[in-house]
């Protein structure tokens, strides 16, 4: 590099940068979990009359989990850049952690990014271990053979447990982040997830027992969420003290003649952080692009959601029947990315139908099966979007897949 570097105005005039050689870079990037666990339940219906039930159940989890990692990793370009941090190292905190250089920083960064950065190289261990209490307490009534109607509360329970990856490490491309002594697995560590849902709904049978309807509110609060998001390089979970997750769902399905059915549904879902979190604290996030901000939507939980199928089956001949099948399904709007999703909404998945279908033909008995299928048949295009990796203001995208048709054969013994 010759002339005057962007390292240069970072660090300060120094020695060129040596070029990357073959074999280097992540040399050893091996981990190893083990996981034991222990859980005693108890689950129980009492009928409180001939037709009121009430469901009490309690479950206790016992879960120990040891992580270990050796990793290594090197290049000649970021010992350059740590060589040249290590030269000026108060000028270069001091660039480091003014919000007004993040784009250099960045871009000095890509040098030194976290799969083949060697300040985090060495041999690690850690463990956690975790006692939970969950249960449920339910009760349903039968005002009829043809009505149900029931309510209750439970606590669910998720186990936490280790990133894999060292680019979950409290570390900046020059060292330790502010006020972070060392590397340890316990930054890769994320919490045990609780959920409290609360349920009300209806069963009921019309038209003859040929008709069911379902209807079901809920609300769920859900403490230390387990967020797991992308960051263009890699899947990271981190935990939100506080999320909402409530809606109304309502599902009818049907059978006016023999061999057809019909069904229907639709959700609505509001699904919002009740928390504000930035995932780069302690470091500043000046851009907001690493922070989940209170009332912000959840990613991927559509609010509106309506789906329908159809399907009829048809005996030919006394060994061969047909199958006819289609389904629609229909999503809102909704944010592919949180944390990092743009204030424009521009990586926002748009509102898409989807319509698959299905002939068959095959064995009443179902002993064998021979299908002709197609997926996204009206070929209808959608992205989720996400922050392209170390480039800032970038993103890119998955896209929906595309008509998609095939065969299979199945074969039962």
């Amino acid at each position: 590099m010759s002339g005057l570097s962007i390292a240069d105005l970072i660090y300060g005039p120094g020695p060129d940068y040596a070029a990357p050689l073959s074999g280097q870079g992540q040399i050893a990037d091996r981990w190893v979990q083990d996981s034991q666990g222990v859980s005693v339940f108890s689950h129980n219906e009492i009928s409180l009359t001939d037709n009121t039930v009430l469901t009490v159940g309690l479950r206790y989890n016992d879960e120990q989990r040891d992580a270990r990692a050796n990793l290594a990793a090197f290049t000649n370009t970021c010992n350059s850049t740590l060589t040249r941090a290590a030269a000026n190292f108060p000028a270069t905190i001091a660039f480091f952690l003014n919000p007004a250089n993040t784009q250099l920083v960045d871009l000095v960064g890509l040098s030194c990014i976290g799969a083949v950065n060697p300040l985090t190289n060495g041999d690690y261990a850690g463990s956690r271990r975790e006692g939970e209490w969950s249960g449920t307490l339910s009760i349903r009534h039968h005002f009829s053979d043809d009505l149900m109607v029931y309510g209750g509360v439970s606590r669910g329970y998720k186990s936490g447990g280790f990133n894999l990856d060292r680019a979950g490490f409290a570390a900046t491309p020059i060292g330790p982040a502010p006020g972070v002594a060392s590397f340890s697995l316990s930054q890769l560590e994320f919490n045990q997830e609780f959920t409290d849902n609360y349920e009300v709904g209806l069963r009921s049978t019309i038209l003859n027992g040929t008709t069911f309807i379902n209807v079901t509110g809920f609300h769920q609060h859900l403490s230390d969420y387990q967020q797991n998001s992308f960051n263009g390089i890699n899947f990271d979970v981190a935990n939100v003290p506080e999320v909402v997750s409530q809606g109304v769902e309502f599902e009818i399905s049907s059978r006016p003649i023999d061999n057809l059915d019909l069904r229907f549904g639709v959700t609505y879902l509001d699904a919002y952080y009740d928390t504000t979190v930035n995932f780069s604290a302690p470091t500043p996030d000046p851009s907001g692009a690493n922070t989940v901000v209170a009332g912000q939507a959840l990613q991927l939980q559509p609010p509106w959601r309506v789906s329908a199928g159809v399907s009829y089956e048809h005996v030919i001949a006394d060994n061969l029947r047909a199958l006819f099948y289609l389904d629609a399904r229909w999503d809102s709007e909704v944010a592919s990315q949180t944390p990092g999703r743009p204030a424009s909404g521009s990586t926002d998945m748009a509102a898409i139908t989807i319509l698959n279908g299905r002939i068959a033909v095959g064995a009443p008995s179902g002993g064998w099966q021979f299908e002709f299928w197609g997926r996204n048949l009206a070929d209808e295009s959608s992205f989720a979007g996400f922050s392209a990796p170390l480039q800032p203001g970038t993103y890119l995208a998955n896209v929906t897949e595309p008509r998609t048709f095939g065969v299979t054969l199945r074969v039962r013994h």
